[in-house]
Formats: structure tokens, C-alpha cells, sequence
């Protein structure tokens, strides 16, 4: 049984949300795409690679720069040119759920694309978002799921497939030694990966993988910088004065997130109809935090609650959900979604059936200055429903490992089976939870054998995870531990 994620309903006893999305999208004006010919002209040229040419195209570029945006019109350009487009990203909130960023990708998997591209069938359930892979022990290790998913991209055959992956900088382990095995071992077939991230913020291991494969002509490389001054002030700030335009501009320092926020704050400030010589009603913030967390101020409390739950759920989000945790009843949640909507702090995915925060930064900001209380029973709820819809144990882990603020045995049982669970396919994941448990595990003389359990288990994982040092160190302190056999039965 494939594990469906549960959607925005619209009919009998259910908020039509849906229709309002789409009311809603329809009003939203789209910022122009700005100067970015260029960087356009280069995908659509890996997108015509030859078997034996670049197989990967890495993205890099600082946050707010324009990369999320350039992906979005690359697949408009793809699916025009018959590729088949599968989009994928990574959240900075689910980096240890395993293979999220593909799962992610292939959850779009549906029967048409299935019949265009058979061999796809064959990825190893855990990369389509299966609960099967969680539920039944696992027959391959990590290399051998690897090895079948190369297998399954090897034999495409015809139309073109593209998997884009956004914000890699925040994938889980997992992801990130897929992405360097396909990097290392290009598949000869019409495939092709597009990758995006933080350069700063990218894992060490990710940065030195697509290095290699720039200097193999395995990955092309591609950075993306700051918006030119007249693209900025001309293309998106015609209405304003030059002179302020151009304050705004530097300000911003060519990042198109920046800008934007700057002219939006700008454009509040001063009423309709003010002229250049009126001073305008209030400053606009210094910070980008303060510009976008300004956006909360208006809210009424349950618009505030559930733009918060929407930030814990991230991919997840949708008005049932929102409901379960905010424990407000739908009917009033729906139009609350609907006001959030209306300001577009939040917004339909790509299929429609789920909510999204309208860009990343402001996800991560709401979540970060939720009150902690408060966050932390959100994820509580979230793993309570997510059980109930039957998401996979490792979703659910996430939101577990989050919400502890104590001695729990029932989450401490349910995060050690996911350790277990991902202890071959995601070593890093399962040693990450692993020292959850361990660090709420009681002090005392009763939970002394489960501590050495836990203490070998997540010495074993962090050896097959490759942190050689740190498992040594553990296993020592291991070998160090009293037993507790012995001190109750001396010779």
C-alpha cells in the first residue's frame, strides 16, 4: 500500500479550500523573471546533454538570490521542450527523514509517467515515499539501494526526464550520498539532475562531491549572483522615483528577495498618491527578519496559529492537519487559511492538495519565533496525526525527536525503531536518533542496559555513517560503562 498524504478536502463536511487556492492564485500578481536569459540559455543546454556530457547541473547561489524562481521556469522550459520534470526540495525541519529530497521528487510519480518511463517502478520503495520500506526489514544496505536506484534511471529509455532538487543545502545524509553516487557514476541514459543550495550553508561532503564532478565534466556548475541595478529599478520599481528606487537597490545589494521586501515595506509606508516630496507615514524596517516578520503583525490570533502549524508541517500542511494542531475546528480554520492566503504568507504546492509557506525564510522564521511551548506541542500533535493517516514511522520520527522535553517511553520506543529501521539505508539519520533517545534516557540503575544497547547501536551506525573517530570514542566509553550483571551478582 503506497502512504498518500492527506489532502485538502473539498465536499460534504470538508472546507473547499481548494477552490479558494485557486480564486485566490488567479489574483496574485507574478513578479516579472528578471535577467536571468543567460542562466536559462545554460539549462536549456544541459537539457539537450549528449550520453556522454554533464549529467548533473549544481546551483549555487546566497538565499533570496533567485534560484528557487530560475528552477520554476526551467521546468516551464523543460515541459515545453517534452522533458518529463519532477521537483523535489529539502527543508531545513525534515533533514533527517531519509531520501526526503528524492522522495519528495518521486512522490509525483502517477501511472502516465509510470507508462512513459517504466523502469522507474523498480526505485526502491523507500524513494517513492512507500510505507513498505519502513514496515518489512530491509533487504538491501545502503549501497544496494543505490545501486538499484542508478539501475532504474539506467534504463530510461526515449523522453527526457528531469529531477530537480531545490535547497540541497539542507538535505538529509541520505540524500546527499545518492546525489554523489549519481555524480560519481553518471547513468547513460536521457536523465538529468538539477541541484540548488546555499554554497555556505552546504555540508562539506556535498560541496567536495560536485567539486569533483565540475573537475570529471560529470556536473555544470552554475552561480548565481545579485540582479543588475537597472533590471531591478526599470523592471520592478517603474513606479517609483529614480532616486528612491536606487536607495532601495542598494539596499538590497542586488538580492531579489531583499529588493522586494524592501519595496514592498517602501510601498506600505507611503499612501497612494504621496508625493516624492511627502514624507512617508513610517521607516521601513532595516532588517530583512523584521520586514518579514512584520507580515505576522496584522494576523488575529488563529490566522497567527495556523500560519505557525503550517510552519511545522512544511510539506506536509494541510487544513486537517492545521485543524489537529491548532485544536480548532475546520470551519473555523478554512477561512483563517483563507485570510493567511489572501496576504500570501501562504500558498498551494504544485498539485494543489497541500499548503506551503510562501518561500522558505519566512517558514523558518515563523518556526523559530513560535514560542517554544507552543512548538513543541505542534510537532506532538503533528506525530500523533501523522500516525493516524499512517505516514511512515521515519515522518513521523521527525516531529517526535522535536517534541520531547522529557522522559517519554512510548517516543523513545517509536524513535528507536526508526533508528533501527534506517540503520543500513540512512546510518547518519538513525545515529542522529539514536542520541535522542539517549539524551532523555533516565540516569538511573534500571535504564543502565538499555544505555549500553542504545550507546552500541549508535556506535555501530555512526562506523557504517563513516564518523570512524566518534564511534571508537563511543565504543570505549562502552567497554568503560560498569555492568550492570556484574554489580548485581558479584563473584
Amino acid at each position: 500500500m503506497r502512504y498518500r498524504r492527506s489532502h485538502v478536502g473539498v465536499g460534504s463536511g470538508k472546507i473547499a479550500v481548494a477552490e479558494a487556492l485557486g480564486r485566490l492564485v488567479g489574483h496574485t500578481e507574478r513578479v516579472p523573471f528578471v535577467s536571468r536569459a543567460g542562466e536559462l540559455g545554460t539549462l536549456e543546454t544541459a537539457l539537450r546533454r549528449r550520453p556522454d556530457g554533464p549529467a548533473v547541473v549544481d546551483l549555487v547561489g546566497e538565499a533570496g538570490i533567485g534560484k528557487s524562481r530560475l528552477l520554476a521556469e526551467f521546468g516551464v522550459l523543460a515541459r515545453r521542450h517534452g522533458a518529463t520534470v519532477l521537483c523535489g526540495r529539502a527543508s531545513e525541519y525534515e533533514r533527517h527523514i531519509p531520501f526526503q529530497s528524492f522522495a519528495d521528487a518521486f512522490a509525483a510519480l502517477d501511472a502516465v509517467t509510470l507508462r512513459t518511463f517504466p523502469s522507474l517502478r523498480d526505485l526502491p520503495p523507500v524513494l517513492r515515499g512507500r510505507e513498505e520500506e519502513a514496515a518489512r526489514p530491509q533487504a538491501d544496505d545502503r549501497f544496494g539501494l543505490y545501486r538499484r536506484t542508478a539501475d532504474a534511471l539506467r534504463r530510461i529509455r526515449g523522453a527526457r526526464l528531469v529531477v530537480v532538487l531545490d535547497d540541497l543545502h539542507w538535505a538529509d545524509p541520505a540524500s546527499l550520498e545518492l546525489v554523489d553516487r549519481l555524480v560519481r557514476h553518471p547513468v547513460p541514459a536521457p536523465f538529468l539532475l538539477v541541484v540548488a543550495r546555499r554554497d555556505r550553508q552546504a555540508p562539506t561532503a556535498l560541496t567536495a562531491a560536485l567539486g569533483r564532478g565540475v573537475d570529471a565534466g560529470t556536473v555544470t556548475r552554475m552561480a548565481v549572483g545579485g540582479l543588475g541595478e537597472r533590471a531591478c529599478v526599470e523592471e520592478l520599481a517603474g513606479d517609483l522615483p529614480p532616486r528612491s528606487a536606487a536607495e532601495l537597490y542598494a539596499a538590497s545589494e542586488g538580492n531579489p528577495l531583499y529588493f522586494l521586501a524592501l519595496l514592498h515595506a517602501h510601498r506600505a509606508s507611503r499612501p497612494l498618491g504621496a508625493g516624492p516630496g511627502r514624507a512617508p507615514a513610517a521607516r521601513a524596517p532595516a532588517g530583512l527578519e523584521a520586514l518579514l516578520l512584520d507580515e505576522l503583525a496584522p494576523l488575529e490570533p488563529l490566522e497567527r496559529a495556523c500560519v505557525e502549524a503550517a510552519a511545522v508541517l512544511g510539506d506536509h500542511a494541510t487544513a486537517e492537519l492545521v485543524a489537529a494542531l491548532t485544536g480548532s475546528p475546520l470551519a473555523d480554520v478554512g477561512p483563517a487559511l483563507g485570510r493567511a492566503m489572501r496576504r500570501d504568507l501562504i500558498r498551494p504546492n504544485q498539485d494543489g492538495r497541500r499548503l506551503v509557506l510562501r518561500h522558505p525564510l519566512i517558514r523558518a522564521l515563523v518556526h523559530e519565533n513560535t514560542d517554544p511551548w507552543r512548538r513543541q506541542d505542534h510537532h506532538r500533535r503533528a506525530a500523533v496525526e501523522l500516525a493516524r493517516t499512517g505516514a511512515p514511522l521515519v515522518e513521523r520520527a521527525h516531529h517526535l525527536e522535536r517534541s520531547l522535553s522529557g522522559w517519554d517511553p512510548e517516543a523513545a520506543a517509536l524513535l528507536t525503531r526508526a533508528a533501527e529501521q534506517t540503520a543500513l539505508t540512512a546510518p547518519a539519520t538513525s545515529a542522529h536518533w539514536l542520541q535522542a533517545v539517549l539524551g532523555i534516557l533516565p540516569d538511573a540503575p534500571e535504564h543502565q542496559t538499555r544505555r549500553r544497547e542504545l550507546m552500541l547501536l549508535r556506535a555501530t551506525t555512526l562506523g557504517t555513517a563513516g564518523a570512524l573517530q566518534e564511534s571508537r570514542d563511543l565504543f570505549h566509553q562502552v567497554i568503560h560503562m560498569p555492568d550492570p550483571a556484574t554489580e548485581d551478582h558479584p563473584a
